[in-house]
């Protein structure tokens, strides 16, 4: 698989997981809380991959996994901003320790969160969507973009629960 694309995908299922907890809301808590551990494990897989194939000799190690779409600006302009992820070898671990934690927090609030089990497990998976991104960053603007995003669901993961 190209780990390009599989670097995407890690990054943005927890985003798409946390879309789909608004439409499974309804159905309980329990469709809630085995959704969200499904997301946080299919992210923790995606990370484990990345990790296991990272090059080990530390060649090409700071272009593993890159992926750079143009955002603002190009590169005949003054402003040359792009949505740019990959992977360093200090990048790879943080990476990879997040998903883990964030498997993790699923699992420990399994049985004590019951007040709004959807936002919360959907704040847990925005929070990952920010985190990954952080570490995955190459652009200093998508870095703060990504940083800044994890601020909204610690707000109310800190004032709610």
């Amino acid at each position: 698989m190209n780990m390009s694309a599989l670097l995407l995908a890690t990054i943005f299922l927890p985003l798409l997981g946390a879309l789909l907890l608004a439409a499974v809301a309804p159905w309980g808590r329990s469709y809630v809380r085995s959704l969200a551990l499904l997301i946080t494990l299919l992210t923790l897989l995606g990370a484990g991959v990345l990790i296991f194939h990272f090059p080990a000799d530390g060649l090409d190690a700071d272009r593993y996994a890159v992926s750079e779409i143009p955002w603002l600006g190009g590169e005949h302009s003054a402003v040359d901003i792009r949505f740019s992820v990959g992977l360093d070898g200090l990048g790879v671990w943080l990476f990879g320790l997040s998903a883990l934690l964030m498997c993790s927090s699923v699992l420990v609030s399994w049985e004590s969160i019951s007040d709004r089990p959807a936002l919360f497990y959907g704040m847990l998976l925005l929070l990952e969507f920010g985190c990954l991104g952080v570490f995955a960053a190459r652009d200093i603007i998508l870095f703060y973009v990504f940083f800044e995003s994890t601020l909204i669901p610690l707000f109310f993961l800190i004032g709610i629960w």
